[in-house]
């Protein structure tokens, strides 16, 4: 029997989208939630479509996908999927028994790993915690709630620090302090966003229907600084073991200097494998999980800082590198050996549409592997239409055949190599 997977999306993330050719591929039928609209729609390779009903009713919509269904796994693309998936499992089965059948709890527990795992899934602090207590290297930390503890933390470590916030995404809940005069601002910034994020639609319905599903606490920490190289591991686990997994350096990322990747090269950093390694055992994670490091510019030890419980931008360019994540996935749940991962290391890789955006005239667009859709029309199409609306400054890209041969105008437009490296 074909296995299925559900992908859940609640934000309109352009990353998400190409998975479901990945899943496909290996051998999967998909299904998608996401709200009208969303770029992950347009995909050409997904079998079922299944809309929100309403935004203050996303738990019982979600529980209504997994019944409809009945995927082998379900995949979170972003944050907020995630805690969802993380709230039904642990509030709304807890309070409303009744609305949520036990093989609805079997798969969310097969896709998203155990319950006891779920702090380290959805908060900064746990996470640096679980690091400690897996053997795995992270910079110093602490939790603050003053300037004063901050700038203790600082006397003792040194400028700059870190100050982070939990559950947030994209470099949004970060901020660098090289000095005492930039606490108070960073710190009252990082509260503005909290109570911001706090406010939001929905919550008040959502706890009168669902039974007063629990937000975890936004904790705010500091961190020791690490002087190094940004770099990412992307992993795939069942049951607490990892199937296998990607690294990658950040090569290049926004011009802000924060947020999400746009250039990355694949290496091969045994450090970061044996941590992701470590985490998934002690977490007893399961499904997709990315953990970011620090790569000491003087040491070249790895320091874990993050984890997100959930795929990445590079997920389903796994094939092009030897490890086809989405084929040892189905290879687990179906009993089969797990095929064997030939990862080769070297290869750079523009992201679009992103890489677009930073610089349309970008020498990586030309030169190296740039993972455009060339093959799902639609889907680059409305890839370039968001990249348009979000980047005005850099014009319309230059594809005016678009409608008629996108595949050919992507040959024009960017290099398309064979594979990656």
């Amino acid at each position: 029997m074909t296995p299925r997977a559900l992908l859940v999306e609640m934000a309109d993330w352009p990353m998400a989208a190409a998975l479901p050719r990945a899943l496909r591929a290996a051998g999967f039928r998909v299904a998608v939630l996401a709200m009208p609209g969303a770029l992950i729609r347009k995909s050409a390779h997904v079998d079922r479509f299944l809309d929100y009903s309403w935004y203050a009713m996303r738990h019982g919509a979600v529980i209504r996908a997994i019944k409809s269904w009945d995927p082998a796994v379900v995949i979170p693309c972003d944050d907020d999927a995630l805690d969802m998936l993380c709230r039904i499992r642990q509030d709304v089965a807890r309070r409303r028994p009744w609305m949520v059948p036990r093989r609805v709890l079997r798969t969310i527990d097969r896709s998203i790993g155990r319950r006891s795992s779920y702090p380290a899934k959805r908060g900064r602090i746990a996470q640096l915690k679980a690091f400690e207590q897996a053997g795995i290297r992270t910079p110093a930390y602490s939790r603050i709630e003053s300037v004063a503890e901050a700038a203790e933390f600082a006397g003792r470590f040194g400028y700059p620090v870190v100050l982070k916030i939990d559950a947030s995404a994209a470099g949004q809940g970060v901020r660098i302090c090289r000095n005492e005069s930039d606490l108070e601002p960073a710190l009252q910034s990082l509260r503005s966003q909290i109570a911001s994020a706090d406010s939001g639609p929905g919550g008040a319905l959502e706890r009168l229907l669902f039974g007063g599903v629990t937000t975890p606490q936004r904790e705010i920490s500091v961190q020791k600084f690490v002087r190094g190289r940004e770099a990412m591991r992307l992993f795939l686990s069942r049951n607490g073991e990892e199937l296998g997994g990607i690294s990658t350096l950040k090569f290049l990322r926004g011009n802000d200097g924060i947020g999400p990747a746009t250039v990355v090269d694949f290496v091969d950093i045994p450090e970061m494998a044996r941590a992701t390694d470590r985490l998934a055992r002690h977490l007893g994670h399961a499904g997709f999980g990315s953990l970011d490091f620090l790569v000491e510019d003087e040491t070249n030890r790895a320091y874990a800082i993050e984890l997100n419980s959930r795929l990445t931008a590079i997920a389903p360019l796994g094939p092009l590198v030897g490890v086809d994540l989405a084929g040892m996935w189905r290879d687990s749940l179906e009993g089969r050996p797990i095929r064997p991962a030939r990862f080769r290391a070297g290869g750079r890789v523009a992201l679009f549409p992103r890489e677009w955006m930073r610089d349309p005239s970008s020498v990586h667009l030309r030169e190296s592997f740039v993972d455009a859709p060339r093959e799902d029309p639609e889907l680059l199409r409305a890839l370039v239409a968001w990249a348009e609306a979000r980047a005005p400054q850099h014009g319309r890209m230059d594809l005016s055949a678009m409608q008629s041969d996108p595949a050919a105008v992507y040959r024009q437009r960017f290099r398309v190599p064979s594979s990656i490296g």
